[in-house]
């Protein structure tokens, strides 16, 4: 049984991104020039150089070595990824993720670390070998977080115009083969190699997504605000100049949306609920649902992102949100209500989200989405069409 981590902040960005693929024939792609020197042309599973690394890999952060916030692993989870990365070491990261998914399939208990686990892996292995390559390994584990680490290790070890050029068609083949999910996932990672590049300005990193093909901008943007709001993972933010979203004026993530192209503007709008202090409650939410989103370019992905919002707010842990499918839609259904007492112009969005939210949630804990059982027909008629949209999202990924 497959396990994928829950990563919350790509909701909105990877639905919005997910649903409207059009598909072009492959293009050529462009290799790292600064891959390993030695034997570039050998296979991903082939015998790599690097020195001993000891009982503990000094990849690997401490849980206490490290400061608050930042990702760090113990206990069975850092034994699990120091055999992966011995693996990696000998064979490869095909073969390092193989030996991870099979400890998730044996029930391990690391799944939420899961995705900056394998995050590692990506970085690294952008490092050995051409990012093509790299990112032709990728077996969508733990919400692509292998995939996540790849660019933005591809952003850490190209020089510039390897780097420009390489985003623009990386994902098409991807898109070639009609793989939605894994196209506008890759187009989401890029956004957060452009912010990992150490771009910090929305409206400039977005101008390096008009690169990409139209329908994969908008999930290069979502990346991008995440990067440049959340600093990406494994990102160290002295360096980066990035600020933290705990200690960012949510008044600023507004400013960041308006007067920019649509494309854009919709993930920014929704991405932001999740940017907004982990303190603040319920209240908070809606005092800032009241200045945000009336009137907004796109006020239904506003309200889709205070949806997102709200269900991590009032289910934060796993036991409130439950396991089976009975469990999560139950607890997911008391947050529609709250949803249809909101203006009449945000009650699709809000539902869509809260929807969205919840199906994620099943899918990260069952790792599948077998035995989910909709909560739409019981919506109302006129909001029913977005709690369809946000199960297919999420469930076409399966």
């Amino acid at each position: 049984m497959r396990r994928f981590t829950l990563y919350i902040p790509l909701l909105a960005a990877l639905l919005a991104a997910s649903l409207y693929v059009a598909f072009v024939p492959q293009t050529s792609q462009t290799a790292n020039p600064d891959a390993p020197t030695t034997d570039t042309s050998a296979p991903l599973d082939a015998q790599t150089e690097r020195s001993p690394t000891g009982s503990y890999d000094p990849r690997v952060p401490v849980c206490g070595a490290t400061t608050e916030g930042e990702f760090c692993i113990n206990g069975t989870a850092a034994e699990d990824l120091n055999a992966a990365l011995a693996i990696f070491d000998s064979s490869g990261p095909a073969d390092s993720l193989n030996y991870l998914l099979e400890k998730l399939d044996d029930g391990a208990e690391w799944s939420q670390q899961c995705h900056q686990m394998i995050h590692i892996i990506g970085h690294d292995a952008a490092r050995l070998y051409p990012i093509a390559d790299v990112i032709a390994v990728d077996n969508r584990m733990c919400q692509d977080g292998y995939l996540d680490g790849a660019m933005e290790g591809f952003a850490d070890y190209s020089d510039d115009a390897a780097f420009w050029e390489g985003i623009k068609t990386l994902c098409l083949p991807m898109r070639a083969q009609g793989d939605a999910w894994k196209a506008s996932s890759c187009a989401h990672s890029i956004g957060h190699a452009i912010a990992f590049r150490g771009v910090g300005n929305y409206r400039e990193a977005v101008r390096y997504c008009d690169a990409l093909p139209e329908d994969l901008q908008g999930s290069c943007g979502g990346g991008a605000i995440m990067g440049i709001v959340n600093p990406v993972e494994g990102s160290a933010v002295s360096d980066l100049g990035l600020p933290v979203y705990s200690t960012l004026d949510p008044k600023g993530i507004d400013a960041t949306c308006t007067d920019i192209p649509l494309v854009y503007a919709e993930p920014c709008l929704s991405i932001q609920w999740t940017m907004y202090p982990s303190s603040w409650g319920k209240r908070q939410l809606l005092d800032r649902l009241a200045v945000v989103c009336p009137g907004s370019l796109v006020v239904h992905y506003c309200y889709d992102g205070y949806g997102s919002a709200l269900y991590q707010k009032t289910l934060p842990t796993a036991d409130e949100r439950g396991e089976t499918a009975a469990e999560v839609t139950g607890a997911a259904r008391p947050l529609l209500q709250e949803c249809y007492a909101l203006p009449a112009e945000g009650i699709a969005g809000c539902v869509q989200g809260v929807t969205y939210s919840a199906v994620w949630w099943y899918t990260t804990v069952q790792s599948s989405g077998t035995g989910y059982t909709s909560m739409c027909p019981e919506i109302p008629s006129k909001w029913r069409p977005s709690c369809e949209v946000a199960e297919e999202a999420v469930l076409s990924g399966y």
